[in-house]
């Protein structure tokens, strides 16, 4: 294992700012940093900003869609629990549904193509993109089997461009284009390859909608830190996908440097 890029960044933060520092394990993942007299404990991608309700609340997507879904545009999404779960603790949560069932009222709520995809976890593991009944069935037992105890269906937005937005304090930090999941592998390059030669910074006007689109979740929830993962469809309309209150950087590094980062942690430092 070796360190997160990002805490790199949050170290060289410290420093910048005279703030004494403290790595509790060999790789530097776990940091204390003093501010004011306190320490501050980042973990991974866990900053000391939010509640644990909100972290518990964005870290599972269908809590996230059920509170969210109506300040925000996000496109259907429906739960289900594994009728068979290996714990003894977690029997009691099985669902009513078996697996064929389960697969029947997918196709009964949504239309294909169907996104099916784990409730918890990150990095766009365990998602799939399914087109008939088969790819239904064993991408739900494949996460029921192997992630997961609660599968997600989700209506499937045909995507022109994605971004992530970073929101520090309720502000909008950072916002830059990511290379979509279900592009094919050719288009997929062709994004990558652009978005390599390009420099950070997107257009006023795509900033503007995007802050206009996360107000109400940053007003109302109170947002003090997060990842949120905006798509565009084919008609211009733009949607949230998740909410991450752990977002990763490394892409973003690779593409962009680290000082935009080192930035952006200061500010947080100082608000603390």
């Amino acid at each position: 294992m070796t360190q997160i890029t990002q805490l790199s960044c949050l170290e060289e933060a410290c420093k910048r700012l005279n703030l004494p520092s403290r790595a509790y394990d060999t790789h530097h993942n776990v940091l204390g940093i003093m501010v004011s007299g306190r320490e501050q404990m980042f973990v991974k991608g866990a900053v000391p900003l939010g509640s644990v309700s909100d972290r518990m609340l964005f870290n599972d997507k269908e809590f996230t869609y059920d509170t969210c879904q109506e300040i925000l545009p996000m496109p259907k999404t429906k739960g289900y629990f594994n009728p068979e779960p290996k714990k003894t603790s977690q029997k009691k949560y099985a669902g009513n549904l078996d697996i064929n069932e389960i697969v029947s009222d997918i196709e009964k709520e949504f239309s294909y193509p169907v996104v099916v995809k784990m409730n918890s976890g990150t990095k766009s593991r365990f998602v799939f993109l399914c087109h008939n009944h088969d790819e239904i069935k064993d991408a739900v037992q494949s996460i029921f089997e192997k992630a997961d105890n609660i599968v997600l269906a989700e209506t499937c937005i045909s995507i022109k461009k994605e971004y992530r937005a970073i929101i520090l304090n309720g502000n909008l930090e950072l916002l830059y284009e990511k290379t979509p999941k279900f592009f094919s592998k050719e288009d997929r390059k062709k994004v990558q390859n652009r978005l390599k030669e390009s420099e950070y910074g997107l257009d006023q006007e795509l900033q503007k909608k995007c802050m206009e689109l996360l107000d109400p979740l940053c007003s109302v929830r109170n947002i003090s830190y997060a990842g949120i993962d905006i798509v565009e469809d084919q008609g211009g309309k733009l949607w949230v996908l998740e909410v991450n209150t752990t977002p990763l950087f490394d892409a973003f590094i690779t593409r962009y440097g680290r000082e935009l980062l080192i930035q952006m942690y200061m500010k947080m430092l100082r608000s603390l």
